[in-house]
């Protein structure tokens, strides 16, 4: 799991206006500052520090840096703006000047609706497989599925899966291309087989995602257990 900090602009223009306000209260306040003011100074000062870290989950320690820096950012507006009119005014255009950020996002989910993109939405047949594998296989089952449908598939049904989310899966890199040359079809039968066999793969499931890959020959000497519109679900027989 390994997630290193972007450039330092990135933070600077991810926290933006809060940021300012931070280091604008803390200017103002200098010489000044209680017990409880301390410790939110203290909490974003280790925070920055572990952002640039030498360990492999720098990101991820960002996760809970954005409320000692909120709780600062009010005690800027309000040592900015000290009387309660323009404290009300200055809230205000810093509610309005945030609200493009909030736009961004539900705007690029929109967009991956609109052009169809794979990562936001779920073909209506996949979702009725899962529904039917959750429905009808043994719990633990292990699916031999895309790296797409390997990452949603867990989620919806107590079924495992060779290849999954990339952080979580062990050995993701070597599952991944392993998961990849049995879908483009380029192995012998026999060989895809007797791996699938002493893996205890006991299902494959073949959708569109799949079918992107490739459309392998030694998927047809199995057979087939179930057809959901575009969706059909082999066993692997041991």
């Amino acid at each position: 799991n390994i997630t290193p900090s972007p450039p330092l602009w990135h933070y600077l223009v991810g926290y933006g206006l809060r940021l300012g306000l931070a280091l604008g209260g803390l200017v103002r306040e200098r010489g000044t500052y209680t017990s409880s003011r301390r410790l939110l100074i203290t909490w974003l000062l280790v925070g920055a520090l572990l952002l640039y870290a030498p360990i492999g989950l720098q990101r991820r320690l960002n996760l809970g840096l954005y409320f000692p820096l909120a709780a600062r950012a009010a005690y800027g507006l309000g040592s900015i703006a000290t009387r309660k009119r323009s404290f009300w005014t200055a809230a205000m255009i810093l509610l309005i000047l945030t609200i493009p950020t909030n736009l961004l996002i539900v705007g690029a989910g929109i967009y991956g609706v609109v052009n169809d993109e794979p990562i936001v939405l779920h073909n209506s047949d996949d979702v009725a497989a899962y529904r039917w594998i959750q429905e009808n296989l043994p719990e633990e089952s292990l699916i031999l599925t895309s790296p797409v449908n390997g990452n949603r598939l867990p989620a919806f049904a107590d079924v495992r899966v060779l290849f999954g989310h990339p952080f979580e899966t062990p050995n993701a890199d070597v599952n991944r291309e392993l998961v990849l040359s049995y879908f483009r079809g380029t192995r012998p039968t026999e060989e895809v087989l007797g791996e699938l066999q002493n893996l205890g793969v006991s299902y494959v499931y073949f959708g569109e995602h799949e079918k992107q890959i490739g459309t392998p020959r030694w998927i047809e000497d199995l057979p087939v257990i179930v057809e959901l519109g575009d969706v059909v679900i082999f066993e692997v027989q041991p």
